[in-house]
């Protein structure tokens, strides 16, 4: 991959995820180059208010047109075949299997700075702010076989299995 200008965002779709972050760093991107396009796949759970919310949201920033809405995901590699960017916008996480997977697939990750995201992610796929996230998204940097390395290096069970065991 080199990037390109579908974003996914693969989670339930929940006030856990931190979907208000997710919604202004897009809005930002497609003030830039209304070309980007979101897919935002998992569905929301049985919270209809904050559905309405996120579809209130959407509306409220003109982001209908930009956004498409996906069910669960089974085959996540499937899905990631036409995508260039997973985000991750979730205020707190343990070991989040979407960018793993996303990574994993080469595709590059732009992660929200929760504590001990750069412990698990290195710092440029970290964002604080809206303006870094943007800075992330446009740059010229994308090596979608140092995703891969990166996931076979730090997630794979040999290392991972002694500290699940500790």
């Amino acid at each position: 991959k080199k990037g390109g200008k579908n974003l996914c965002f693969i989670a339930t779709l929940d006030h856990k995820k931190g979907i208000g972050l997710l919604l202004q760093c897009f809005q930002a991107a497609v003030s830039k180059n209304p070309a980007y396009r979101l897919f935002m796949a998992g569905g929301f759970k049985n919270d209809k208010s904050y559905e309405f919310y996120t579809k209130h949201l959407i509306k409220s920033l003109g982001l209908n047109d930009y956004i498409t809405f996906l069910d669960w995901v089974d085959d996540v590699p499937a899905m990631l075949k036409d995508m260039d960017y997973l985000v991750s916008t979730s205020p707190w996480e343990g070991c989040p299997n979407n960018v793993i997977e996303a990574m994993a697939c080469g595709i590059k990750p732009l992660v929200h700075n929760w504590a001990g995201s750069k412990k698990l992610f290195t710092p440029e796929h970290v964002f604080s702010t809206v303006d870094e996230f943007l800075e992330k998204l446009i740059s010229r940097d994308y090596n979608s076989q140092a995703y891969r390395d990166y996931v076979s290096e730090n997630f794979n069970k040999e290392f991972q299995l002694p500290k699940i065991e500790k």
